[in-house]
């Protein structure tokens, strides 16, 4: 058995990183004060060094600290934790003896005992060999006797059940000597929570989808509005805060820019309010398809944030030939289409013809005249009867202010003239 303790300096977080841990071993427990990890199995795929490195970049992305060791039993590590130093297990004080028996809920039991074995001369746990085991009992207590027996024969200590919460959600409160209600401050506070929330997820196999940020402020009489709430959905599932981090930043600059905060952030919450699964894979260093696919969803999302869910998508062609239902909304991008293989096409695609005038050599649009250099066409496009059917004769029109515009007639009416679009 290896197992790792996490002794973390905000006890408040260990419910956090208990959760997040479990993307490295689903075998997790809580202590009164620590994180304890069953990392057996979890070697076969890194080494020690690699688990307390990936372990240590975890905790500083949190923002949090703590210590980190590893031992062959529970006992071993919280004591290299707790006494920070790295020994073979015998030569821990004798201290260290309450952490190995009852290293999950370390109390007060042998409090009394270890002061006789100070009086006695054991002053670590390999003098504990100079007493006879059968006399431990009667001389200290069945605890005493406990205690050594998982020293030095192994004695396996029963491994609590570990539940992760069903809401996930981190908050923190801020000192009132610091004055937080700029947008850059505000940032510095949103990502540490961001981190956390996307870490629990992770240890889920989970990607956030949508989530609340919610922000309370000191509330002087003054204050209108003492809570603040945002509502983010997000258009692709996401697991980095590098990528969640500018959309907040988006719509957190323009709504304060018309609505600033009426005081300072008392407290700052995140909570997660949907998620989908997604399984997290090793990053290839030649083939980076999945993060270019969550940096792609993060500029979708920041696009929504600007200009809205229904202006900002790709255009993906659909097989009609209608030119105005000829293609569809797409927002994953992953499929590419080779554009030479189609037709020209305007840029700008009005959502409705709109009907102009040809008076002699010009195009007559709401009274404005536009002169025509050059008139190519036509290009018949027709078909789709069992829809009523449709001809037209489509011309690109040159005009005189370098612009190109996109117009049909129809053979039934064919001085009468349709703009459709305009080439870029």
């Amino acid at each position: 058995m290896r197992v790792v303790c996490i002794a973390l300096d905000n006890k408040d977080k260990l419910q956090t990183v208990a959760e997040a841990a479990l993307q490295f071993t689903p075998q997790v427990a809580l202590g009164k004060d620590c994180v304890f990890l069953e990392v057996s199995q979890s070697l076969h795929l890194f080494s020690e060094v690699e688990i307390l490195q990936k372990l240590k970049e975890l905790l500083i992305s949190m923002e949090l600290t703590g210590k980190l060791s590893i031992g062959t039993d529970p006992g071993s590590a919280l004591s290299f934790a707790k006494l920070n130093m790295i020994c073979e297990r015998e030569n821990l004080p004798i201290e260290a003896l309450e952490n190995f028996l009852s290293p999950f809920n370390p109390g007060e039991e042998l409090a009394e005992m270890l002061e006789s074995f100070v009086k006695l001369g054991i002053y670590r746990l390999q003098d504990l060999t100079k007493v006879p085991p059968k006399t431990l009992a009667s001389r200290f207590g069945k605890n005493a006797l406990l205690a050594y027996q998982r020293v030095f024969y192994g004695s396996q200590v029963p491994w609590p059940v570990f539940h992760p919460q069903e809401k996930v959600c981190e908050r923190t409160e801020i000192d009132l000597d610091h004055q937080v209600s700029t947008l850059e401050p505000m940032l510095f506070l949103i990502r540490p929570l961001l981190e956390q929330v996307l870490g629990r997820l992770r240890g889920r196999a989970l990607k956030l989808m949508s989530f609340r940020l919610r922000f309370e402020l000191e509330d002087y009489s003054t204050v209108r509005e003492p809570i603040r709430v945002w509502n983010f959905n997000l258009s692709f599932a996401q697991s980095e805060s590098s990528l969640v981090l500018p959309i907040v930043r988006e719509r957190l600059n323009k709504e304060l820019q018309f609505h600033p905060l009426e005081s300072s952030v008392f407290a700052c919450e995140i909570e997660a309010m949907e998620a989908v699964p997604g399984v997290s894979q090793q990053k290839d260093l030649f083939y980076k398809k999945e993060e270019e696919k969550e940096q792609w969803g993060s500029l979708v999302s920041r696009l929504h944030e600007k200009l809205g869910a229904q202006k900002s998508f790709v255009a993906k062609p659909v097989a009609r030939y209608l030119p105005e239902a000829a293609w569809k909304r797409d927002l994953s991008g992953s499929e590419a289409f080779d554009i030479a293989s189609l037709p020209k096409r305007p840029l700008v695609l009005f959502r409705h013809p709109r009907p102009i005038n040809k008076i002699e050599n010009y195009f007559v649009y709401k009274r404005h005249r536009y002169k025509i250099k050059e008139l190519e066409g036509p290009e018949t496009l027709s078909g789709e009867w069992w829809l009523k059917g449709f001809h037209r004769n489509y011309y690109k029109a040159s005009l005189e202010d370098d612009s190109q515009w996109w117009v049909y007639t129809n053979p039934e009416t064919p001085n009468y003239y349709f703009w459709h679009g305009v080439f870029d």
